[in-house]
């Protein structure tokens, strides 16, 4: 009899040691999974945007105008020379410009304009969406308002604001409070352009706490964001916007602690971004 209420006791104990220690232990697991595999989330999961973009947007058509160097808006207007691919001397010139352009496999059509001397040709032309790269400055962005998610945890709130005191919870941290997603690109990256934020706590689990993260394939983990953005249809619309979207920061945010995930992704574009001397058509 005492050596069976031993082995109980012992068994007890065993069962209590493996209980406790369980969630530690996937919490570690968890950690050890993201610490491996951040980076490539970030980098598979702008990726999978760049080739959604592709797939489902139309062409991007543009306007190129070419004029002569008799053209009376040039004389009364120096800086309309801007407004110009090409100023030639002569109308020959010209209308050259225009029998080549229309070889071009983006050629849509053109209009050539006559005022007294005067000749403009303005050339419709389209293309594909530019592909959208990585963006290391952006990507410091996303950094600030995940890590300041994860400092707010307790909020149970996410957002794309950032105060002292967010929805009663006090932010205690040492970060610069940069209030809107406009705020930390201009802050982070003065000489970028920002174009649309996108913010979301884990999808597959209550709250962002992630659960057996470390069971996940990259690709897999990913793909849920990339599924969650896409069935709202504001996060969507941001993604899909039509032009370029050149560039792209993105940040997936753990807290060690309790493995809340916040993933932010912030879009712009260079200020010296070449594009084309065009205006967007909507057709």
């Amino acid at each position: 009899m005492k050596k069976l209420i031993t082995l109980l006791f012992v068994l007890v104990s065993v069962i209590g040691l493996s209980q406790t220690p369980y969630k530690d232990s996937i919490r570690n697991l968890n950690n050890e999974w993201y610490d491996l595999n951040k980076e490539k989330v970030e980098l598979e999961f702008v990726r999978l945007i760049d080739s959604a973009r592709q797939a489902n947007l139309r062409d991007v058509r543009y306007v190129k105008t070419f004029t002569l160097k008799t053209n009376s808006i040039l004389e009364l207007d120096t800086s309309a020379s801007t407004h110009y691919v090409g100023i030639f001397d002569t109308k020959k010139e010209l209308l050259y410009i225009l029998k080549e352009e229309k070889k071009k496999t983006n050629y849509v059509s053109s209009n050539v304009y006559k005022h007294k001397t005067d000749y403009t040709i303005s050339i419709t032309y389209s293309r594909r969406p530019r592909n959208i790269k990585y963006d290391s400055l952006l990507t410091l962005a996303a950094e600030h308002h995940s890590k300041y998610q994860i400092e707010v945890e307790p909020a149970k709130e996410y957002s794309h604001s950032e105060y002292k005191n967010y929805y009663g919870y006090e932010y205690k941290g040492d970060m610069t409070i940069l209030e809107n997603p406009k705020d930390r690109v201009e802050y982070y990256c003065p000489n970028i352009i920002y174009l649309g934020e996108c913010v979301m706590f884990d999808p597959t689990h209550k709250n962002g706490c992630m659960g057996d993260l470390y069971k996940k394939s990259v690709k897999d983990f990913a793909y849920d964001y990339f599924i969650g953005f896409k069935k709202s249809k504001g996060h969507w619309a941001a993604y899909m916007q039509e032009g370029d979207i050149p560039s792209m920061g993105a940040y997936l945010g753990m807290s060690k602690e309790t493995n809340y995930i916040i993933f932010v992704t912030v879009m712009g574009k260079d200020k010296n971004y070449k594009e084309e001397f065009y205006s967007f058509i909507d057709y």
